[in-house]
């Protein structure tokens, strides 16, 4: 499946998935893609930016450089207040987490799950 950004003659942009970029140049060639707002038949690709990811704030490792980027764009400081939660969260998750490799829910034994009763776990709510 692909997804495309198309407009109309009359200006209205919409975007519409096809199955293959072939299936959409059949189409639009048969004028088979109907704008939904006006019903229109006479419809384009419009040209798209390709996507790249954003530099975030948890790429950057030196203080030094992480402080100019947050001085010389519009980085929003919560942004990485909140990036430094999930990842203490995630180091504190894989810290009480045992890795049991490739296997899936099938593969694990009743020896590898300790069935405890939800009363007998300790209370974290703190």
């Amino acid at each position: 499946m692909i997804k495309y950004q198309l407009a109309c003659c009359q200006g209205h942009a919409f975007e519409a998935w096809f199955r293959s970029a072939h299936t959409f140049e059949v189409l639009a060639a048969m004028h088979d893609i109907e704008c939904p707002f006006c019903g229109s038949l006479n419809i384009d690709k419009l040209a798209l930016a390709p996507k790249t990811r954003q530099l975030t704030l948890a790429d950057v490792s030196d203080a030094d450089t992480r402080n100019q980027l947050l001085q010389s764009t519009e980085v929003d400081a919560n942004e990485y207040e909140v990036e430094e939660v999930l990842r203490k969260f995630r180091a504190e998750v894989e810290a009480r987490s045992e890795r049991i490799g490739l296997k899936t829910a099938s593969d694990v034994s009743e020896d590898d799950v300790a069935l405890v009763p939800r009363s007998q776990l300790p209370d974290e709510t703190d």
